[in-house]
Parts: structure tokens; sequence; C-alpha cells
């Protein structure tokens, strides 16, 4: 039976390949998306999957303009083709690592503040490692979702709140503040967390509140205080950049900023304590990593360890 042919290929090579497609669209809940991310059109996508569903005698998905959902039939037959296409996948990319040659085209969302601060230079010697392999590189917003948005990677430094995601730690960067020589001359700086309470503070957010709850610690004492200021931001970039203008006290890793403090820009706030650590993770999609992913997950992790004491 498998030996008869459909197009070029064997039914159960054509079955094989649409289960695979089929599984895309199906986690991403869009042809749009799926079409995307395997580099395929939709017009093609969209053909192949009905083509599996009239071999198989099933309605797999129920097909809106703006969504797509999973019928009875298209659930119980997502469970099992999703462990065969990761087991060939699996297999298909752990022989291809050990070869040491991942290749393909690799989407990683990382906010514009790691890629500036910490990691420039990376992608590049990453790229020269690894000439096979492809590059997009998004700064986009934080919370990014790597199955919606198509992302094989998406580094990032906020909660990840998301469960099913797959979660790996990079790095703890120690989080403390800064202020401009000329903000401490006209308001003077505060002694204790709970005077940031009276001072204009840099917050991180967006929408109309202009206030965040900053957790600081000092040995096992930890304080909470509500911070608000004229200038809000979702840049971590900008932060310590606008409080060198004088226009507040902001959080930042101190190493990126040492020169700036050496250099009488900018000066340490409430010295002996700190905020939250920023913690930089990695989050997949899923468990099943491919051999670029695996290389460029281990390669920032070494470029990660590296760094962690010079930038605390």
């Amino acid at each position: 039976m498998g030996s008869v042919k459909d197009n070029g290929r064997t039914r159960a090579e054509a079955w094989i390949s649409d289960m695979h497609l089929f599984v895309a669209v199906a986690k991403g809940k869009s042809f749009t998306r799926a079409a995307q991310q395997l580099g395929i059109p939709h017009s093609t996508l969209s053909r192949r999957v009905s083509a599996l569903e009239t071999a198989l005698g099933l309605r797999l998905l129920t097909r809106t303009t703006r969504h797509v959902e999973l019928t009875e039939d298209g659930l119980e037959y997502l469970e099992r083709a999703e462990r065969l296409v990761t087991e060939a996948i699996e297999i298909h990319e752990e022989l291809s690592f050990r070869r040491g040659k991942p290749a393909g085209l690799l989407r990683i969302s990382i906010p514009e503040c790691i890629a500036l601060q910490v990691s420039t230079g990376w992608f590049a010697e990453f790229a020269a490692l690894y000439p096979d392999v492809s590059l997009q590189i998004d700064t986009a917003p934080e919370h990014v979702d790597p199955i919606r948005d198509g992302f094989d990677i998406c580094i990032c430094h906020t909660e990840v709140k998301e469960s099913s995601y797959v979660k790996r730690t990079l790095a703890s960067f120690k989080w403390v503040l800064f202020a401009s020589p000329d903000y401490a001359r006209q308001h003077g700086l505060p002694s204790t967390p709970e005077e940031l309470a009276d001072h204009q503070c840099i917050c991180r957010g967006e929408g109309r509140s202009a206030t965040s709850l900053w957790t600081l610690y000092r040995g096992s004492d930890k304080r909470f205080v509500e911070v608000s200021g004229r200038v809000t931001t979702l840049s971590q970039v900008l932060a310590p950049e606008l409080a060198k203008e004088g226009l507040g006290i902001a959080a930042a890793m101190p190493g990126p900023f040492q020169k700036d403090v050496d250099d009488g820009k900018l000066i340490r706030v409430l010295k002996d304590w700190r905020l939250n650590p920023m913690v930089i993770s990695i989050v997949l999609p899923d468990r099943l990593v491919s051999a670029r992913c695996r290389a460029f997950i281990e390669f920032f992790a070494t470029k990660y360890r590296t760094i962690i004491d010079r930038y605390q």
C-alpha cells in the first residue's frame, strides 16, 4: 500500500509529510502563522492539510475566517501525530547536531536592552561558527508568544507565566539604583527605601500608570515601596540614560554603567540595597529542540557565564 505513488511520493510519504504540516497548523491554530513558520505558501498548506483529511476520511479542523479549531477527531489525531512528528524530527536533528552542521532559519525574539547592553557581537560570532544557519532577529516587545508569533527562541527578562512553554534560565544580574549628580543637588537622595516614595522615580510600565512597586533587599531585610514619577518607559536601556539627564532615579544593572559612575555622570543610590535581579531566560515553544536551536542555546549560555561577574 505504501508503494502506491501520489504525485511522485508514496502515500506513506505523503501522509508523514502532511502530518507534520497539520501539527504546525493545529498548534498555532492558524494557517497563516503556520505557513509563515514553515516557509510555504498559504494555499499549498491549506491544500495539503485538506488532502490529509480526505485521505483519512475525517474532518480534523474547523475553519473560520479568523480561527482554526480542532474537531474531536482532530484532537485525537494531533495527540498521536505530534508524538510521531516529534520523534522523527528529533532523530534527524540529533544526527545533524552530531555532524556539527546545524542549518536552516532560526527566528529569535530578544528585548532591545539585552541585545544592545549584553549580547552585541555575539550574533556575529554565532553566525561565523554556524554558517549554514540564517538568523532572523526581532527586538520585539516583551510578552511574545513563541507559538503565536512563530519564534524558535524567545529571550526574555520578565516572568514567563505560560506553564506549557519550556524555559531555561541563562543568567541572573544584580539590579541597583542610579541618579545623576544634578538630581542629587536639586532633590537630595533617599537614605532609606521608604524615602523613594518622595522622589521622582523612572518607572517601567505602559498605559496610564506612572507607578511601580519596587522590592528592595539588604541581606534578609526586604522592603516594598510604591514609587512614582513623571517619566515612565518600557526600555531598560533608556531609563538610566534618562537618569543621567536628571529626570529621576532609575534601576539598572551596575556593570554597564560603572564607567558613568567613574566619570561622575551617575551616582549609586541606596548602595547597601538591591532590587529583584534581572533574570534572563530562553523560552521555547515546546520540548522539541532543533540542532540550530540547541547550538544557539549552548553558545549563549556559555557567553552569559563569561560576563556574569563583570556585569554585577
